[in-house]
């Protein structure tokens, strides 16, 4: 029973390279990671986590992890950039740091991979004991108990649209990012998705298209991979 009470106080984050921010102004036996950016002062997000609640409506581009000596709470973006991986003990924003090598390949998982080409449904992924965070949600496990639930925060079909800015301000404020960051060679990694496909087809107005790297990354290892629809904008654009 003891050691089951400690494994469940244990949940660490493991902050690789580090990536995260660690947030220095907390009470002691409090943690608070960050990265990206939020709609409020961190310090306020801390006090509503200090108080048992959870900041519902938060908005930006971000990711936490946060533990006291009660509880964990982690949480990622409506669009997230940064994942957070999780299993039993062990909190990450990098899958391979919280891998074990007895860990099995979730087969189910591997074949959506297949079907939806890449993505998965739901908090599973190809390894069993590994989870991760669906966007606009939160995390939260009582160390004490040892519950465990996932709650949303944020509704995602609802949007405030701002009459002032247009897509042509968008466009505008890509364009200017893209010329900047272009004007000495430079590589591209290339999928057959909208974002990537997007910046290139600015890179080809902008005339700089002679000076960039198109790079797509493989593996025999990955359940499945993009180069089919690679190969088949290789053809459309003439380009290797």
């Amino acid at each position: 029973y003891c050691l089951k009470f400690l494994s469940k106080k244990k949940m660490i984050f493991i902050n690789s390279s580090p990536c995260f921010e660690k947030f220095g102004i907390c009470y002691p036996g409090i943690e608070f990671f960050y990265k990206g950016t939020f709609d409020i002062s961190i310090e306020s997000i801390v006090g509503f986590l200090e108080k048992g609640a959870f900041p519902y409506g938060l908005k930006g581009n971000f990711a936490f992890y946060y533990k006291d000596k009660t509880r964990v709470v982690f949480a990622v973006d409506h669009m997230p950039t940064l994942n957070i991986f999780w299993r039993e003990e062990e909190v990450s924003h990098v899958f391979f740091d919280i891998k074990k090598p007895t860990d099995e390949i979730d087969h189910v998982i591997k074949q959506q991979c297949r079907m939806f080409t890449g993505t998965t449904v739901g908090n599973r992924t190809t390894i069993k004991n590994i989870q991760r965070l669906e966007a606009g949600t939160y995390f939260e496990k009582n160390l004490i108990t040892g519950e465990e639930r996932i709650q949303e925060y944020i509704n995602l079909f609802t949007h405030h649209v701002d009459k002032n800015i247009t897509i042509e301000d968008f466009s505008e404020i890509v364009e200017e990012v893209v010329e900047e960051s272009t004007r000495e060679p430079f590589n591209l990694f290339w999928s057959s998705g909208t974002d990537s496909n997007s910046i290139y087809g600015f890179i080809r107005k902008l005339r700089r298209a002679d000076r960039c790297n198109l790079i797509s990354l493989y593996s025999d290892q990955s359940s499945s991979d993009e180069r089919p629809q690679i190969e088949q904008l290789e053809k459309e654009y003439g380009v290797k």
